[in-house]
């Protein structure tokens, strides 16, 4: 009966396998999702500071007109040109985290093509939050590894039975062709240690 048994074995192995893929394939959605989502983030944020800039370096011009006139001391002037400092250096990272995004957004989604979040429009992935718990594919997955450790067991367990085996073979010696012979056997364990400990 031991084959019967590593049959049953491989065909759990097999059910394995195809829900190992569908848990790959929804964690790799979920990867660029993620990714996506995190692109967008750091698009609208270099929009934000872009804007911000260009008030800074206005805001840069207006600290230094009033300081030629007069209205403003060196020390507000300063004030005013690290606050517009501070602000540029925001926009630099921004867009360097950005790069950063997009580059990650390529690498979990496959795509040698850049791929840019529309500044107007936002496109999120709605997810439903309404139902708790683990997702099917989870729990159909690892309940197969178990099956997988129950069919293997099964088949060790097997192994406490007698065997009967039949066989044929057929030979070609030299000056005689054709020597047909056919076998039947019978075989009974007489160990059973390896068994009861696998």
């Amino acid at each position: 009966i031991t084959p019967f048994y590593k049959n049953a074995l491989i065909n759990r192995q097999t059910s394995s396998g195809l829900l190992y893929k569908e848990l790959v394939i929804k964690e790799i959605t979920a990867e660029v999702k993620r990714s996506w989502s995190y692109c967008q983030y750091a698009a609208a944020l270099v929009t934000l500071y872009r804007d911000q800039d260009k008030m800074a370096s206005e805001l840069l011009r207006t600290a230094e007109l009033l300081y030629k006139k007069g209205e403003f001391s060196l020390m507000e002037r300063n004030m005013m040109s690290a606050s517009a400092l501070e602000l540029h250096n925001k926009l630099i990272m921004a867009q360097f985290e950005y790069e950063n995004a997009l580059n990650s957004f390529r690498l979990s989604s496959f795509v040698e093509t850049d791929i840019v979040p529309s500044e107007i429009e936002l496109e999120m992935y709605y997810v439903k939050v309404d139902t708790a718990g683990v997702s099917r594919i989870y729990n159909d997955y690892f309940e197969s590894k178990v099956n997988i450790k129950r069919a293997m067991a099964n088949v060790e367990s097997s192994r406490f039975f007698p065997e009967v085996s039949v066989g044929y073979t057929r030979q070609n010696i030299l000056p005689i062709k054709n020597l047909n012979a056919w076998m039947i056997g019978v075989s009974f364990p007489l160990y059973f240690l390896p068994q009861a400990s696998k």
